[in-house]
């Protein structure tokens, strides 16, 4: 009962920080721009109908697990996904479009507007749909790998462990992303396919495949062992989020031809029984506002630490 009552406080709470939020970046840009303020700020939604969609599709997903592996599945299930399902209600309220702009301290408002203006070739709308989602799907992958990768660097690790601190996974896991990590994979994937240039239907479509596949991906859902090689399922990304050394910095693509091409790919037959998670200060809490402020905090310490001159240096020059 309890956390029900905390996942019902949630999502007001989101939504007037998302609404707030939208509020004063659109003024501030406005200010900027050396235009008036549109009183209009104040009755937009933060959240678009897309968002909403997302929710909905993870939560199909949920469904699924819960019809392939019985009533166990359900078991406490708010107990053991609240703090998942916080980042979800985040994504879908736009909250974390809001805190991406807080944690970055106003630089996500920015690059949202300037990938916008960036000039588009519009080759890609010239040809059939059919060929334009495969293309749009291989592509975003490729950008998604590399962004990945650097997330697993030691500088950006902070951030991104909290993604990899699930021990379980539910659908909703998918979601467990810090504002900082959403920035940098959204930036790099939005600015390439931007350049590029593909239709609306086709990034659509996009939206709808990749969304299935991120929360198949983090669920315990049936899937084609066949298939896991070349599109990868539960299998093959429980061996990214695998607790075990032997499996580090496997698995990155969902689009599992960019690991067998750059040499990061395994799945060894027990896969969907390695364990999750991380350890030390990497740990969430009960609280992810909490590990949020942890992670940002222990990221900034390694980047100033990489611009701080070695003692020995200093030594050496005197």
């Amino acid at each position: 009962m309890r956390d029900a009552v905390r996942i019902a406080v949630a999502v007001p709470v989101l939504l007037g920080f998302a609404w707030v939020s939208s509020v004063v970046v659109g003024a501030a840009m406005a200010v900027s721009h050396g235009v008036a303020i549109d009183t209009t700020l104040l009755t937009q939604s933060p959240a678009g109908w897309t968002d909403a969609l997302v929710f909905g599709l993870t939560a199909l997903v949920l469904l699924v697990d819960r019809w392939a592996n019985g009533p166990d599945m359900f078991r406490n299930l708010l107990a053991r996904s609240r703090y998942d399902l916080f980042f979800a209600i985040a994504s879908a309220t736009g909250a974390m479009t809001a805190m991406e702009v807080l944690f970055s301290a106003g630089l996500a408002a920015w690059l949202g507007e300037t990938i916008g203006t960036l000039p588009s070739s519009n080759i890609m709308r010239a040809i059939p749909f059919a060929a334009q989602f495969v293309i749009l799907y291989v592509m975003s992958n490729f950008f998604d790998y590399w962004a990945h990768r650097f997330l697993h660097t030691k500088r950006m690790w902070p951030i991104h462990a909290m993604h990899h601190a699930a021990q379980e996974f539910l659908s909703f896991t998918t979601s467990r992303v810090h504002p900082l990590e959403a920035l940098v994979r959204q930036t790099v994937c939005a600015s390439g396919l931007t350049l590029i240039g593909f239709g609306p239907d086709a990034v659509f479509a996009l939206l709808v495949v990749g969304s299935l596949q991120d929360a198949i991906t983090h669920s315990n859902a049936p899937y084609p062992r066949w298939l896991e090689p070349w599109i990868a399922g539960p299998a093959a990304h429980r061996v990214h989020h695998s607790a075990d050394a032997a499996y580090y910095n496997r698995n990155f693509s969902e689009f599992a031809v960019w690991d067998r091409l750059f040499g990061t790919f395994a799945l060894p037959e027990d896969a969907r029984r390695l364990p999750m998670g991380v350890g030390g200060v990497h740990t969430p809490t009960d609280n992810p506002i909490a590990d949020m402020l942890t992670a940002m905090r222990l990221w900034l310490r390694g980047i100033a630490g990489a611009f701080r001159i070695p003692s020995a240096l200093i030594t050496k020059a005197n």
